[in-house]
């Protein structure tokens, strides 16, 4: 009878897994995330959520099934909810160890089925909700914590003292499983792991929902300990250590990049644009910016009235920011208002959609101590509609004044047609990456087509003492660059805010763009965003044989060169070779990486670079006009060094657009234009010429009189 018991168990493990033996080469070199209870469970949504983010941000090959049988065909299975008593038939549950046993890598966010501990080495549990703080203990050695080695990674806050509970989180006590974190002031642990057979379990204290998308659409419980100006990604550590796991499953194992090309990270310049100096340095800030190849984005505040806090500090500013368009920067909305209060739903309602400007009348009131009559749809649509019209423009971000934020913000920023928002900072989100918006910020509400990129450092220094000057410019630039190069090491954006009003910041960002590492790359918001965004419809595999990796992509990573594979221990591969979708051999690039990793990549951003090299005063570029000073008429002759777009314009002494003479795409050689002045006024006018070639940028600005 025992040995009948047993065949019938062997019976059961092979009907649900299949033969060991004939597992696809490929899918033992991806992750797979078991995820079951839609339409069942009311956390579904924030668990799809969080487990999407986890695939987006680690980079892995992996999708979510809630096939279980289907999750032992791969090298690694992710939970993607807590396993209870009863979530797992028994089938299911021999079938399990049947797969770790031979091999495979288990994953668990919380488990609480007894008929697991064995496997997963747990002698005993403990739930409760008022853990705040964990801490790892094990080596920033081991593999599987590469990414994890900053003050703020080692050690990870759950929620504030101030609140008598938070969420459910599980203590281990283990018999056999190695602690790899514990929480503060206990011995129970909050990440374990177990080895059985020739496979290992890992069992983490918390549902993904709880440690990922509760912060990043900042329903946490204050689980940041600092708000800007520093280092804290905590939902980033989970995530990165799930990638960290697949390693040790996987050897030699690839992964996408979350930064293109070639770079490290990407260094996002934002600016807001809030008041008359602002408007007035605007355009200094942008031709440092388009001098260097970068664009940036400049967020407007459209305030066209005057209040207790403020005048009208847009209407006389139009051309200036229709120059930021014409220098290919990008323009989104700063608010109508820039109203402290913002964020109240009480203060400010839904209300209605307004088909024009006049109709939206909002004062802040001393008096009252509150803006009254405003209005989420006055403040995001007005804004929106006063940007779109003054510049012929099409906004698609939002940046909130004073970054507060409404609870109906991000859903009428959906209907209005918004697509990128930047309102919160990562150390209060937690994360370095891109995420998605829900609606309401519910975790369980439904996931809204906005993307957020979450800002970083910026010239409001808030807790971090002084305010930056003109004499403490240097320190503020060099703190700005560490938490650069912080977040750099996990290949995460950093994204900076400076508000474009003083001199000193331009000579702040100035230091940290002639300091950074060269391997991070500046891009702009919505193209990185955009890069985002189209990473999601990549697909790849991998195999080695005879220590050659090939990796298989679709054809989505050969559309965009910004698409880079990342791929382990690469000392132990002789080559790589890269097929596209139709099973052709594709040339790449490879170069050493950084922590023990390789990079196979399209195209580098020293080739970028190249082509967005600014030359200033190259000879001939451009003459003095004939006659000058001139009284009507005067003769302007330049040099196009090779074919590109051409634009020169005619400027007053500060900084106006006059005239723009040319335009256009032009081959290389000589030109010749005859500008017609007689209208203009007596006085010192220049004209710049900005050529954009196929390998460089030209410049070159010289002044002329008229009579």
């Amino acid at each position: 009878m025992r040995f009948v018991k047993y065949f019938l168990i062997v019976l059961q493990m092979v009907s649900a897994i299949g033969i060991w033996g004939q597992r696809d080469l490929f899918n033992d070199r991806k992750m797979v995330v078991y995820l079951t209870g839609e339409g069942v469970d009311e956390n579904y949504r924030a668990n799809h959520a969080s487990v999407e983010q986890i695939v987006a941000v680690s980079g892995l090959p992996g999708f979510i099934t809630d096939n279980l049988s289907e999750c032992f065909n791969y090298g690694m299975i992710v939970f993607g909810t807590q396993v209870r008593s009863g979530s797992l038939t028994s089938t299911q549950i021999d079938a399990l160890k049947d797969y770790v046993y031979n091999g495979g890598y288990v994953v668990f966010p919380v488990l609480s089925d007894s008929n697991l501990y064995e496997l997963a080495g747990i002698e005993r549990i403990s739930i409760q909700n008022d853990r705040n703080f964990f801490s790892f203990i094990s080596s920033m050695n081991d593999r599987e914590l590469r990414w994890i080695d900053e003050p703020f990674e080692r050690e990870i806050k759950l929620g504030g003292s101030q609140y008598s509970g938070t969420f459910g989180t599980c203590g281990y006590r283990v018999n056999t499983a190695e602690v790899i974190a514990q929480y503060r002031n206990s011995n129970e642990a909050t990440l374990i792991k177990n080895k059985f057979g020739a496979g290992y379990v890992y069992s983490f204290g918390f549902e993904w929902r709880d440690v990922i998308i509760r912060s990043l659409l900042d329903q946490d419980f204050q689980a940041n300990r600092i708000y800007s100006n520093a280092f804290e990604a905590s939902a980033d550590v989970i995530m990165l250590l799930i990638r960290g796991i697949f390693l040790q499953a996987v050897p030699h194992a690839v992964w996408l990049s979350p930064a293109p090309w070639d770079s490290r990270s990407v260094f996002i310049i934002t600016h807001d644009v809030c008041s008359h100096t602002a408007h007035l340095f605007s355009n200094d800030f942008a031709d440092m910016e388009s001098e260097r190849g970068i664009s940036a984005t400049y967020n407007i505040t459209t305030h066209q009235f005057l209040d207790d806090i403020n005048g009208d500090n847009y209407s006389s500013h139009i051309w200036q920011m229709k120059s930021l368009v014409q220098k290919n920067h990008v323009i989104g909305s700063h608010s109508f208002g820039h109203f402290p209060d913002f964020g109240s739903g009480e203060i400010f309602p839904v209300g209605e959609p307004l088909q024009n400007a006049d109709s939206y009348n909002p004062r802040f009131s001393e008096a009252d101590g509150q803006t009254i009559g405003g209005t989420v749809y006055g403040e995001l649509g007005v804004s929106k509609m006063l940007l779109d019209n003054d510049l012929n423009y099409n906004v698609k971000v939002h940046r909130s004044g004073h970054l507060v934020v409404n609870p109906a913000q991000y859903d009428i920023l959906d209907e209005l047609g918004y697509r990128y928002s930047s309102s919160f900072t990562s150390p209060d989100v937690l994360t370095g990456f891109p995420f998605y918006m829900h609606q309401g910020r519910d975790i369980n509400g439904a996931k809204l087509p906005i993307i957020e990129i979450p800002l970083t450092i910026s010239d409001v220094f808030g807790n971090h003492g002084a305010a930056i000057d003109e004499f403490n410019w240097m320190v503020k630039a060099e703190l700005w660059l560490s938490v650069l190069i912080s977040y750099s090491n996990n290949n995460s954006m950093t994204t900076l805010l400076v508000h474009p009003n003083r001199k000193f910041k331009l000579d702040a960002m100035v230091h940290v763009l002639d300091h950074m590492p060269a391997d991070i790359y500046p891009m702009e918001l919505t193209h990185y965003a955009d890069f985002w965004k189209a990473r999601e419809q990549v697909e790849f595999s991998s195999t080695i044989a005879d220590r050659v990796l090939k990796i298989y992509a679709n054809n989505a990573f050969f559309a965009n060169d910004a698409f880079t594979f990342v791929f382990d221990l690469p000392h132990g591969i002789e080559s790589v070779e890269l097929y596209n979708g139709n099973n052709q051999l594709v040339q790449h690039h490879q170069k050493d990486y950084y922590l023990g990793t390789s990079l196979v990549y399209q195209k580098s951003i020293s080739e970028l670079k190249k082509q967005s090299v600014l030359i200033e005063g190259y000879p001939g570029l451009l003459h003095q006009n004939t006659p000058n000073p001139f009284q009507t008429a005067t003769t302007i002759n330049y040099t196009v060094p090779e074919n590109g777009q051409v634009l020169l314009e005619i400027s007053d002494a500060w900084g106006r657009l006059v005239k723009r003479l040319v335009n256009e795409y032009q081959t290389a050689g000589c030109q010749t234009i005859l500008f017609n002045g007689y209208d203009l006024s007596s006085g010192v006018y220049y004209y710049k010429i900005v050529i954009d070639g196929e390998t460089n940028y030209y410049t070159s600005t010289l002044k002329m009189v008229k009579n």
